[in-house]
């Protein structure tokens, strides 16, 4: 019933030494995280390349190994996706299918029919000895389509001069109107009312929150008008819409993270199956040091888990909580397997959380976090036994999330805070 999708910019240069070592770690933790599909940027290492479909290529038989160009002093795009959704076959398409292109719809033989893929023409500095571009494939999701748009845009090369970055920044959105077009392809005739769409991928564009209200720069304004044009049930930049405020969502660079740069975009018109996000999160384990090695990658990973959708389901509708001497109690039900249900506490202090599921203790169905990380869990100052729940201390602005995304939990449950 739920579905993990992710993004992780792998930075396997072809040069690196490093790349068939760091691919064999990324391989287990892609696998330990229970990915349901999850796009890789920067995989321009053969030999990291082979060493990843080696080692999860069982777990995901749909998958692009590779796609682009591919010269003698240039590298194919760096895209891969790895999906344990079967792919759908793409009609053939005269502009689209790209003629470099390993794909496997069956895990066994090549099965290039099955994406599509765009070229971008423009390109600048070290980029331009990559191929990059936009490819599509479309999966299956509980028997419904989902389509998935990947890409990695014209980097931003921090180091730049005020010229050479607006230069950048003029690619990316001659790239953007370039994947659009693909996306309207892909979606014609009105695909794009009635099934659900993910745009994922490494697109260099600086996602800045600021303040108290949904304040952003002009370029990340643009990329979102760009890609919304196709979609008029709504689009969403999931972290902007589904994150809090206080949380930024920065993934570079990974070591100390300061700029917001990999995304995942979500629209969910199909009425069928109205896809809703239930976690959005930094999955900084993807990138975090191997033994006493640097981090793996110089970005650090998103996780998405979407379920069928549910009031309360997301920290974007997170239920109040108040908590005045005696406690609060809530009660509620998870409706759909694999779901979760988040509740929004105001006041700091320490607590008791109590949570039963059907009758029965179930402090390993709950989560809590501070309004400024929803991805790593506070540790509770006591873990909780028999009848003794576990005890946090909570600041300000935190949330409490009930359910666990990969299984098949559901029911109804009841949620006590008790001031300790």
């Amino acid at each position: 019933m739920a579905l993990r999708v992710g993004t992780f910019n792998a930075r396997f240069l072809p040069h690196l030494l490093s790349n068939a070592r760091r691919a064999a770690v990324l391989a287990e933790r892609i696998r330990e995280a229970r990915y349901d599909l999850i796009v890789l940027t920067e995989v321009f290492s053969g030999r990291a390349r082979r060493v990843l479909i080696d080692a999860v290529g069982k777990d995901y038989p749909w998958n692009v190994q590779y796609v682009g160009s591919r010269r003698i002093i240039r590298e194919d795009s760096g895209l891969m996706l790895l999906s344990r959704l079967p792919f759908d076959e793409l009609p053939a398409s005269p502009t689209y299918s790209h003629p470099r292109i390993r794909a496997s719809a069956s895990g066994i033989t090549p099965d290039w029919p099955h994406v599509w893929f765009v070229e971008y023409t423009d390109c600048t500095a070290s980029d331009c000895l990559a191929g990059k571009g936009a490819g599509y494939v479309r999966v299956r999701f509980r028997e419904r389509p989902l389509h998935v748009f990947f890409t990695h845009m014209q980097a931003a090369y921090d180091h730049h001069g005020p010229e050479k970055q607006a230069r950048t920044r003029a690619i990316r959105t001659t790239q953007l109107q370039q994947m659009a077009t693909l996306v309207r392809a892909a979606l014609a005739p009105n695909r794009a009312t009635r099934e659900n769409v993910l745009v994922i991928g490494d697109c260099n564009v600086d996602g800045v929150r600021s303040g108290n209200g949904h304040t952003h720069g002009d370029e990340w304004r643009g990329m979102l008008a760009a890609l919304s044009d196709p979609f008029p049930a709504g689009f969403a930049d999931v972290w902007d819409r589904h994150a809090p405020m206080a949380d930024p969502g920065h993934t570079f660079p990974a070591w100390a993270p300061d700029a917001r740069r990999d995304y995942v975009f979500l629209s969910a018109a199909d009425p069928s199956q109205p896809l809703a996000v239930q976690h959005v999160a930094l999955d900084h384990d993807l990138a975090r040091p191997s033994g006493g090695d640097d981090h793996l990658s110089d970005h650090v990973g998103i996780s998405v888990d979407l379920n069928l959708h549910q009031e309360g389901c997301n920290p974007d509708s997170a239920h109040d909580v108040h908590v005045d001497t005696d406690g609060a109690s809530c009660i509620g039900t998870i409706h759909h397997p694999g779901g979760l249900q988040w509740y929004r506490l105001t006041t700091d202090g320490t607590y008791d959380v109590t949570l039963e599921i059907s009758g029965s203790p179930a402090h390993d169905a709950l989560s809590l976090y501070a309004a400024s990380d929803i991805s790593r869990p506070l540790a509770p100052l006591t873990s909780g036994n028999g009848d003794q729940p576990p005890r946090y201390r909570l600041p300000k602005n935190a949330f409490i999330s009930i359910g666990k995304a990969r299984s098949d939990l559901s029911g109804a449950f009841a949620l006590r805070v008790t001031p300790a």
